[in-house]
């Protein structure tokens, strides 16, 4: 795909929040629901993260290629768990294996080009710090990582690749996406910026619709951006080196 320059949003003393869409790690998902959810009228209206398997480029390219065209600049790509696919990449038996697996997890995210990817160890589970600095090591493309261990803050890994826990790791509705968004605000002094960042699962009735109406919510005080641009903002905030954020032309 061509790549096409984004505009990161100026960083400022404000709250910003990225919604993430899970399960694009499931092909049979991306074939049919996602499909479906795609189509949504609302989708575009907001930023919004939409997970899908870098190893499409494989197995559905033509999926790949038909998300990566028709989305609109709210609709940001990434990366499902946890990576080239889903694993736990904490419980790998030796650092050879985890080498390899984010070796080829880097090269099918350039391919792809995803920027971010979510990390599942377990549903729960945070990111183990060689798994970090692997990622760190071996996948230079990526802005970032999300972990599934809610609440649990940022690590910095390698003094140069953010790993920033959800504030909700699988949310299953409206309600408790504000919820979790109030939770993770509280305490904010209005002088620097804080980021948190939503996952919400397919199965329960949750669409763009859903998401535009949590960000309808939301007052000044608050920025919705896409999880790559929640990244880059990350990174500037904290003085980590900057990378361009670029996307397949019309994603």
């Amino acid at each position: 795909n061509s790549q096409v320059s984004i505009t990161t949003p100026k960083l400022q003393n404000k709250i910003y929040v990225a919604f993430i869409l899970g399960d694009g790690d499931n092909l049979q998902y991306v074939e049919h629901h996602l499909r479906k959810l795609w189509n949504n009228p609302d989708r575009g209206s907001v930023p919004i993260g939409w997970t899908l398997s870098p190893a499409m480029l494989d197995a559905m390219p033509g999926a790949l290629n038909y998300y990566s065209k028709s989305g609109t600049i709210n609709d940001n790509l990434i990366s499902g768990p946890s990576g080239y696919g889903y694993a736990y990449p904490n419980t790998f038996p030796n650092q050879q294996s985890l080498n390899d697996f984010v070796s080829r997890t880097e090269d099918y995210n350039r391919r792809s080009g995803l920027r971010v990817v979510t990390i599942w160890n377990t549903i729960t589970g945070g990111i183990d710090p060689k798994v970090g600095e692997t990622f760190a090591r071996l996948a230079p493309s990526v802005l970032g990582l999300t972990g599934q261990n809610t609440g649990g803050g940022l690590t910095i890994y390698d003094k140069k690749l953010p790993g920033m826990a959800l504030s909700c790791n699988y949310c299953t509705n409206e309600k408790a996406m504000k919820e979790h968004v109030a939770k993770a605000a509280s305490g904010w002094n209005r002088n620097e910026p804080r980021f948190i960042i939503i996952q919400a699962q397919p199965w329960q009735g949750v669409t763009p619709t859903s998401f535009k109406n949590v960000a309808a919510s939301l007052n000044e005080d608050y920025i919705v951006v896409r999880p790559d641009h929640i990244f880059q903002l990350l990174r500037e905030a904290h003085g980590l080196t900057g990378k361009q954020v670029t996307k397949p032309a019309n994603q």
